[in-house]
């Protein structure tokens, strides 16, 4: 590879017979190789910056322009017009107008209460279901439940049946499979407190039991 003080000599003397860059970067790959052809561009690049510098420098009309200019619109930025003010100062207080009366609504607007269908679901039926036929196996934290169905009585909506097959530990540590039907019924409070008693089991009450 040619040393950088060749590769300059041939660019500028290709500059002396107004080369462009392009046809610059060809003659020295073409002269010196691909490797020439990296140095060249490092070298026009910085020839380029030193000659953006160089006319910035020499022409202070430009640069006065230039700074003129962003003065202006960073006073602009600054200053606003009145009407701009007006009008950002009316859709804030629209919008806190807005958030006040929807925070009053909602404050206001009592909770609908659930009804007893809402409260007492198949899910939670299902929950104490299983709770009742622990109470009945021999080993009932070996209870693991499969299969299960939970209907709801048509004529009775706080009575449900309960199907499913359910394993657990005889008196030898062996694991049984068994198939239980249960039938269930909420007897609790249906007032406001049915939240929190439909938990409790001894709300519930089993009308049958079958565990074969």
């Amino acid at each position: 590879m040619p040393s950088k003080q060749k590769i300059i000599q041939l660019i500028e003397w290709a500059k002396s017979r107004g080369y462009s860059a392009n046809e610059i970067l060809d003659l020295v790959e073409n002269v010196h190789g691909s490797q020439a052809r990296h140095t060249a561009e490092i070298i026009l690049g910085a020839q380029k910056k030193v000659e953006r510098h160089n006319s910035e420098s020499t022409n202070p009309e430009v640069k006065k322009t230039e700074v003129q200019s962003n003065q202006y619109l960073n006073n602009a930025e600054k200053k606003p017009t009145s009407k701009t003010n007006k009008i950002a100062i009316a859709v804030s207080s629209i919008i806190f107008l807005t958030i006040i009366v929807s925070c009053g609504i909602m404050m206001c607007s009592p909770e609908k209460p659930k009804t007893i269908k809402e409260e007492l679901t198949p899910e939670l039926a299902l929950v104490i279901a299983r709770e009742k036929v622990r109470d009945q196996l021999l080993t009932p934290s070996s209870a693991e439940f499969s299969n299960e169905t939970v209907y709801r009585f048509t004529d009775n909506e706080r009575r449900f049946r309960v199907i499913g097959n359910v394993d657990s530990q005889n008196v030898f540590g062996a694991m049984l499979r068994k198939t239980f039907v249960i039938d269930l019924e909420y007897v609790g409070p249906t007032s406001k407190k049915i939240s929190d008693s439909k938990y409790y089991s001894g709300n519930w009450k089993v009308h049958a039991l079958s565990i074969e």
